[in-house]
């Protein structure tokens, strides 16, 4: 687990939602994003925390998932990640093909199935 919840922080900061894969999903640019957070001692006005998923009816994460590890559910503000995704199966596949294949076929799939972020 990282050190801060740097997902969670983005949603509180109304960057976007958790997906179906239990990734930080942005309209702009899907779950194709990389998160660092800076701490200030100042007051900013916050933007609207996003408090339930944008996916509603979408599953093409969920179908491109080779492991079966997406459960298809929509997440909001308080879900466990374990409810959307077998975490402990995922990261096993991953390390699997890791070990395997080299890091370049990691699997990804889920971002790349994405709808969210194409073309950005």
């Amino acid at each position: 687990m990282a050190l801060f919840p740097h997902k969670l922080a983005a949603v509180r900061a109304g960057l976007g939602w958790i997906g179906k894969s239990s990734l930080l999903i942005t309209r702009e640019h899907g779950p194709r994003v990389y998160l660092a957070t800076v701490l200030v001692d100042c007051d900013i006005e916050p933007d609207r925390p996003v408090l339930e998923s944008g996916c509603g009816g979408c599953t093409a994460c969920v179908e491109a998932c080779p492991y079966l590890c997406i459960k298809d559910l929509n997440w909001h503000s308080g879900t466990p990640r374990e409810e959307l995704l077998d975490v402990y199966l995922c990261n096993a596949k991953r390390e699997e093909a890791i070990k395997s294949k080299g890091r370049k076929d990691e699997c990804g799939q889920c971002l790349l199935a994405c709808p969210y972020g194409k073309g950005a």
